[in-house]
């Protein structure tokens, strides 16, 4: 019987890490960098004994929701031979584009332009062999920092924005009003994990814990999607060798780059709220320990 089962359990483990090679897509050329968020939330013990008269019952939770409001901001700059031509001509821009931008719904209360800099231009005047360097007019640069409360409307702001010669995407922070309501969600469960796990620990332990508990520590933060991107190029490429023409130019083909979103691993979690959701998010992540008081024996 030894024998037969030992192949069927080889092959079932080869079957299998074939089936996980098959569907790990072409992350696999991303060379280990998304260990970022792989091994850092390996799980912690549940439970630790302090000291005779003590011991700790933790709850690690996972959350995932789509922001409530979503800040953009866009870079914009013009150069001109005087500082009013500058400011006129961005500033024209600017107005053109807010009017523009309001038709979707935009209000003027969720618009803010930021100044960010104002600045000398030089240019070089060649004569023969000597380059003398000269003022050639100004820049100015600013922001405009535009609110949404959807997603679905970040593609037409796109679309105004390169219509008014505005591409620079600097950033976009996703917003969630009300932490508090998340973090009272979060702590309900925990505290229904830690009970849990405290009739179960005290159904297999010869111990008896106190009615008393206390919290021991707990760590409540949140993870901005902007910095869970990871990258990867995608390609395989040949080799050439052999002595080369040392005049010879090779012109090599552009690989694309690609970016895809990398949340917070769920290993190690206790609980996963809204886990399969497909929409880009912040995530939050609570850690509870909590302290119980172990019944002394008379």
């Amino acid at each position: 019987m030894i024998r037969k089962i030992l192949p069927l359990t080889i092959a079932y483990t080869l079957s299998y890490l074939a089936a996980s090679s098959q569907i790990s897509g072409n992350q696999a050329y991303n060379n280990g960098n998304n260990s970022n968020n792989e091994g850092r939330n390996a799980y912690r013990n549940p439970v630790i004994l302090l000291n005779d008269s003590a011991i700790l019952i933790s709850a690690n939770i996972l959350l995932n929701t789509p922001a409530d409001v979503y800040m953009v901001t866009l870079a914009l700059s013009q150069d001109g031979k005087t500082v009013k031509e500058c400011s006129d001509s961005i500033n024209m821009k600017i107005e053109s584009f807010k009017s523009a931008i309001k038709k979707m719904g935009v209000t003027e209360k969720d618009i803010y332009v930021d100044f960010i800099s104002q600045a000398k231009i030089y240019d070089y005047n060649i004569s023969g062999r000597t380059a003398e360097q000269f003022q050639n007019g100004f820049e100015i640069k600013k922001n405009i920092i535009i609110r949404l409360s959807a997603l679905a409307d970040f593609d037409r702001l796109m679309i105004i924005a390169s219509q008014h010669d505005i591409y620079d995407i600097v950033k976009v922070d996703y917003i969630i009003s009300d932490t508090r309501k998340i973090y009272s969600q979060m702590m309900a469960a925990a505290s229904e994990i830690i009970n849990q796990k405290k009739a179960t620990y005290l159904q297999v332990a010869t111990f008896q814990l106190l009615p008393t508990s206390k919290i021991y520590s707990e760590d409540f933060y949140s993870v901005d999607p902007k910095n869970q991107y990871q990258s990867y190029k995608a390609y395989e490429s040949s080799d050439v060798y052999g002595n080369a023409d040392a005049n010879l130019i090779k012109k090599v083909q552009r690989k694309s780059e690609t970016f895809y979103y990398d949340g917070i691993s769920q290993s190690g979690f206790d609980s996963f709220i809204n886990a399969t959701t497909p929409v880009v998010g912040v995530q939050f992540v609570l850690e509870l320990n909590m302290k119980f008081s172990i019944q002394r024996v008379k």
